[in-house]
């Protein structure tokens, strides 16, 4: 595990689109402009009233029954409307995204959550897989076992609420994780139908391995990328300055064995033509600099250098050129991020 400045790092789980039927908007003979999950006809009142259904309203003790950090170890029981916060968050991001949004909460995966973050504040440790203390139950680290592999981990100074840590793990953007954003990927797993969370103190989890048993990982042949900040009006309170913007595409080429010298990769503020072009000398991570990557699969990782505003009203255009889906086969990529601000 490598150290976090803010939270400590997690291993997420990054699923890799499988390959479809190719049909888009056709730019001109050779190359073709990918079609991306539909959020530009989104207007603001749309995701304002989806908002005012997803904003926290939670409080007092989040506990129904305190965990056990000692022998004999148990989970505890979270409230319900305290673990409402956190799925009604979760889809709301998804929304966003352009995802299905209806998320629901699985009794047996909150257990299993809870169980792992007892284990991980048993033990001080954040880690996907963690020994059985001598005092601990071999029962009871097997569902905590289990716990750690399929979730988004979460370390905290303070325990915070799971609305808070959903929209952490889908900022995801500090030193330690902007290489692959895997917390946001397990967040927007396609067709995730259940989830569940866990607290005990300052650790929190979210299951993001549904699809494991579902199976469900496909996406709709005419969604050809996803990406982060959605296309259209998006909410600054959902992004910041150094937040990474993340485009996926369904197919499967992998970018990561090419050069970027290869791509052209550019960020334009509609607002005043300010222009952030990416380049390889772009892939070493700096506090305030350009940052681009590939991870395993079709994905393109970017982030402007701190010229960058995260202001209601900017306007950005992405354009991502010199696909090359097989022989022969170009494609390229543009949209428009609209920011706006929601309501308190």
């Amino acid at each position: 595990m490598k150290a976090m400045r803010l939270f400590p790092v997690i291993t997420c789980f990054l699923f890799l689109p499988g390959a479809a039927e190719r049909t888009a908007f056709s730019t001109n003979s050779a190359v073709r402009l990918l079609k991306p999950i539909p959020t530009e006809s989104r207007t603001q009142a749309d995701i304002i009233a989806r908002w005012k259904q997803a904003k926290p309203t939670f409080t007092g003790n989040p506990y129904l029954e305190l965990p056990s950090l000692a022998p004999p170890h148990s989970p505890g029981k979270l409230d319900p409307d305290f673990l409402n916060d956190g799925l009604k968050m979760l889809n709301f991001i998804r929304y966003l995204a352009g995802i299905p949004d209806a998320v629901t909460l699985d009794a047996s995966l909150n257990e299993t959550c809870q169980s792992a973050c007892v284990l991980m504040a048993a033990t001080r440790k954040i880690a996907h897989a963690i020994g059985k203390p001598a005092n601990m139950s071999a029962s009871f680290h097997t569902k905590a076992a289990v716990g750690l592999r399929r979730s988004n981990l979460r370390y905290a100074g303070k325990p915070i609420t799971l609305d808070r840590a959903v929209r952490d793990w889908t900022d995801d953007s500090d030193r330690s994780n902007i290489d692959r954003l895997g917390h946001r990927s397990g967040i927007l797993t396609y067709l995730m139908r259940k989830t569940g969370f866990g607290m005990a103190g300052q650790y929190s989890a979210v299951d993001v391995r549904d699809y494991e048993v579902s199976g469900a990982v496909t996406w709709p042949e005419h969604h050809e990328f996803m990406c982060w900040p959605a296309a259209g009006y998006f909410p600054v309170q959902m992004m910041h300055r150094g937040t990474a913007w993340k485009i996926t595409l369904r197919f499967n080429f992998d970018p990561v064995s090419k050069p970027f010298s290869k791509y052209s990769l550019t960020l334009k503020r509609m607002n005043d033509g300010r222009i952030w072009k990416f380049s390889e000398g772009d892939t070493k991570y700096t506090r305030d600099g350009n940052y681009i990557s590939s991870y395993v699969g079709p994905v393109f990782i970017f982030r402007p250098d701190a010229s960058f505003t995260c202001n209601p009203g900017d306007i950005y255009e992405v354009s991502l050129k010199g696909l090359e889906l097989k022989p022969g086969e170009h494609a390229e990529i543009r949209y428009q991020v609209k920011l706006f601000s929601l309501p308190e």
